[in-house]
């Protein structure tokens, strides 16, 4: 997803000079440098935020208390003794 703002950041490094605000007139606004580094900026944060949610969920799980039952539990058997 960061990929196409990436590219389009590098084409204008090399082609425009990052304060020259003369040389993006007629540019689309959603198409300026501070456009592009604001909708990268956003997309890294959600970027970084995921495995951060991922960590807090496996840490939630790794302290949970709950009691977790065994197979013996569902009282299925096998072999002659199925019958009862």
């Amino acid at each position: 997803m960061i990929k196409p703002t990436n590219d389009k950041l590098f084409q204008k490094a090399d082609t425009l000079a990052l304060e020259d605000k003369e040389a993006e007139v007629g540019i689309a606004e959603s198409e300026t440098t501070h456009a592009l580094i604001d909708k990268w900026a956003i997309l890294n944060l959600l970027r970084a935020a995921i495995p951060g949610a991922g960590a807090l969920l496996a840490i939630w799980a790794a302290l949970d208390k709950r009691v977790v039952s065994g197979a013996d539990s569902f009282g299925l058997t096998a072999g002659a003794n199925r019958m009862g």
